[in-house]
């Protein structure tokens, strides 16, 4: 994943966009991972990343890309959501960083201390335990967000 100084502080075409960002993804471990155009329309449907600024997608949005796409295995949708806004929060580009700097030491870290079945289920174990914590960490928020999308809904019904 490349670092976010790396980034062209330019507005992308989505086409750009996609030419730009699967050269990075696609060494994830060997699977397939492309950004396809129906994942981009779908992260800004579900709010995951903003929508374009008349079609076009600035840094900010690629780095919420990379990071969405990292997380997709992992978390859901809304649970991407609420970890992006929030790194939003503080500065997205740092939390970016943030996140590509301990996924590689960790990858490195677990490579050299784990081996064989036994290994790859104590490094499952400690997969979950990861997830369950995060969701721990972010509970409040999971919540405020799932009842700021029902009162969204409500609004919208109340409208038609």
């Amino acid at each position: 994943m490349p670092a976010p100084e790396a980034l062209p502080e330019l507005y992308l075409y989505m086409d750009q966009v996609l030419a730009l960002v699967n050269p990075c993804l696609d060494t994830q471990g060997g699977e397939e991972v492309a950004l396809t155009r129906a994942m981009i329309n779908n992260y800004c449907k579900s709010g995951v990343i903003p929508r374009p600024e008349k079609k076009k997608y600035t840094s900010g949005h690629v780095l919420s890309m990379l990071l969405a796409q990292s997380l997709k295995g992992v978390f859901t949708l809304d649970e991407i959501r609420v970890m992006l806004s929030a790194a939003g929060e503080t500065g997205l580009a740092d939390a970016y960083k943030s996140y590509v700097d301990c996924l590689r030491e960790t990858v490195e870290a677990n490579l050299a201390a784990y081996e064989g079945v036994e290994g790859a289920l104590r490094l499952a174990a400690r997969a979950q335990a990861g997830r369950l914590c995060c969701l721990h960490l972010l509970a409040d928020r999971l919540e405020a967000d799932a009842e700021s999308r029902k009162d969204d809904k409500k609004d919208k019904k109340k409208h038609e």
